[in-house]
């Protein structure tokens, strides 16, 4: 064993004690410290061999520069991707972090291209991090880490400013997580292809050059970031911008201007989610132009200041390309039917709409004219579709019933009493969910042989279930929720059925039965109110023909 080379583990399995007697070791890519003797990181000193990864975790059991540097990192080359972290959960007293970190700077020549520093709670980095850069004693002079191609930084919520970037010509991905006093990004960076900021509660502003700088940006990710109030100007720029994501960024009133410039060269963005931007008021419209004829996927999700909602529906003309489309919490879902059927959305695989902003009984037959246009054009290619409409709603878009490919189905908050008998002949509809329709009444008398999960929930008018249902020969999963005056299902039940769940229906009620209708049905879970029904209490209404 003392010749071993290399032990693939994954992260969290504990290592045999005394690690470091295996001192041909070059591959170790986690290393958690533990508290005694032969899981300490001294352990690491003698590994001198070690190439490639290593992650170091549970360094808050590590308390001094001293301890730290016995890992001997400075004395290890041919480590190209280091990761150092601290458990989130570790308890109230705080270790010298910065002493930790400082004892694990790298080797003054190591080719290292990632590094990961995860729950660092020190309020400043070690000069080594602040400068990106390493020397090789106390008096020489500092080497940048110019291979450095990826950075992550995460949870070092005391730190109130991020290193020295500007000098890394080959950094192309930058995450930064959880920096809850980070208010400025002072350091400059340039040509990434990848930005992530989440979780940086402080921050207030993003730099004016941030966009200018990064042309190359592929994907762009602001997560919960409450204080920002806008994106700086030039997002229309970054021509190789493929992924947008902003997401709970409750004061962000802009995304930037558009430049202006001329010449622009089309963009290629295919994934556009803004979510949870309560305060965002309008999506400048040559940026949409710019981005429709390449988008996928569209998500537009609790924005419910936006102001030009019809404009950015408009734009969606030229999205050829489209094939996930989500509008929800947004106002003002309306568009000319005349607009809307110079669509061309062939492609639309999967559409997830809410209707209920801002709704009105002026605005309905407006509002259904526009949902009927949008499903007309993809009969042939949706899959699933998500509808959320109001009480006072009392009809389905009668578009549903072309949907020839429609799988997945979820109907929300409608005022129907009764679903439409066409609702039964979609040929490849497998899972149904309908939710807070509480007027309805009755399912349609009869359903196609596709259907494999039926979910209701708060329906609270709904008195029984079809017989049908006892028919189908693909139904594999019943839930039943909150339909307060369902007083009887199916006298009985296709062999298909593996589970079934019953939660407040309280007129349905449990009779206990003869323990052998359990062999009648052995592959059939039963679970009424959060509790596993045992054969012998099994609802007596529940019966095989």
């Amino acid at each position: 064993m003392i010749n071993l080379r290399h032990v693939y583990i994954d992260d969290g399995v504990k290592l045999p004690a005394e690690i470091g007697r295996l001192t041909c070791l070059q591959t170790l890519r986690h290393f958690r410290v533990g508290d005694h003797k032969g899981y300490r990181i001294e352990e690491l000193g003698s590994l001198k061999n070690l190439k490639g990864k290593l992650k170091i975790s549970s360094l808050e059991k590590v308390h001094s520069k001293e301890e730290a540097e016995k890992a001997k990192i400075f004395e290890k080359p041919n480590l190209f991707d280091l990761g150092f972290e601290w458990d989130e959960k570790r308890e109230g007293e705080r270790n010298d972090d910065e002493g930790v970190l400082e004892g694990l700077q790298p080797h003054a020549n190591a080719n290292l291209k990632k590094l990961e520093i995860d729950g660092f709670k020190g309020k400043r980095f070690p000069e080594w991090i602040e400068k990106m850069a390493v020397r090789d004693g106390p008096q020489a002079s500092w080497l940048p880490l110019t291979n450095l191609i990826q950075i992550t930084l995460e949870r070092c919520s005391e730190c109130e400013e991020i290193p020295q970037l500007e000098h890394l010509p080959n950094l192309k991905s930058l995450s930064l997580i959880g920096l809850e006093k980070v208010r400025f990004i002072n350091s400059s960076f340039n040509n990434l292809t990848s930005l992530k900021i989440e979780e940086l509660e402080g921050l207030e502003c993003l730099p004016d050059w941030l966009f200018y700088k990064n042309q190359n940006l592929s994907e762009l990710e602001i997560w919960k970031c409450p204080r920002l109030r806008e994106l700086p100007d030039g997002l229309d720029t970054l021509n190789s911008l493929e992924k947008l994501t902003i997401y709970e960024c409750r004061n962000v009133k802009s995304i930037g201007n558009p430049s202006g410039r001329e010449g622009q060269s089309q963009g290629i963005l295919r994934e556009l989610r803004i979510q949870s931007c309560e305060g965002l008021m309008v999506l400048p419209r040559q940026m949409l132009e710019s981005w429709a004829p390449t988008i996928e996927s569209l998500e537009l999700n609790g924005l419910s200041s936006l102001e030009n909602l019809p404009l950015v529906i408009d734009c969606l003309a030229k999205a050829a390309s489209l094939r996930e489309l989500t509008i929800v919490g947004v106002p003002k879902f309306f568009m000319s039917t005349d607009s809307v059927k110079s669509w061309g959305l062939g492609c639309l695989r999967e559409l997830q709409i809410d209707v209920s902003e801002e709704w009105s009984m002026e605005s309905s037959v407006g509002i259904k004219q526009t949902v009927d246009a949008l499903l007309q054009p993809c009969c042939n290619s949706l899959i699933s579709f998500e509808l959320k409409g109001v009480e006072n709603w009392e009809w389905l878009p009668e578009s549903i019933q072309h949907l020839t490919a429609l799988d997945w189905l979820e109907l929300h908050n409608l005022g129907v009493e009764e679903l439409p008998e066409w609702l039964g002949n979609l040929p490849s509809l497998g899972w149904l969910y309908i939710n807070s329709c509480n007027k309805l009444r009755r399912l349609p008398s009869c359903w196609g042989d596709a259907l494999e999960e039926l979910h209701i929930d708060n329906c609270g008018e709904l008195e029984e279930l079809p017989e049908w249902l006892r028919k189908l020969p693909s139904l594999r999963v019943l839930h039943l929720n909150s339909c307060n005056k369902l007083r009887r299902l199916p006298s009985c039940w296709g062999d298909a059925l593996k589970w079934l769940n019953i939660k407040d229906c309280g007129e349905l009620g449990i009779d206990p039965i003869p323990a052998e209708w359990h062999n009648n049905f052995p592959n059939l879970t039963v679970w009424v109110d959060g509790r596993k029904i045992k054969p012998c209490s099994m609802p007596a209404k529940l019966q095989q023909c």
